[in-house]
């Protein structure tokens, strides 16, 4: 990501993995050194959605796997 701001927006990121992110700063004449890095897991769709009524006690139960 190349940006003036102070935050990044990263897309098609893929679910189940492990992404290691660095930061640098420039400003067309010099260059910073890298930031610590900072490692993120991105999750995966829920799997096996399932939702329960439960009329006597007037809730709803919705569970599903990792």
């Amino acid at each position: 990501c190349n940006s003036s701001e102070t935050t990044c927006l990263f897309h098609d990121l893929l679910c189940g993995l492990n992404y290691s992110i660095t930061v640098s700063a420039s400003n067309g004449m010099c260059s910073s050194a890298e930031s610590s890095a900072v490692d993120i897991d991105t999750p995966c769709v829920p799997q096996n959605v399932t939702a329960e009524m439960m009329c006597s006690s007037d809730t709803g139960v919705v569970s599903w796997e990792q």
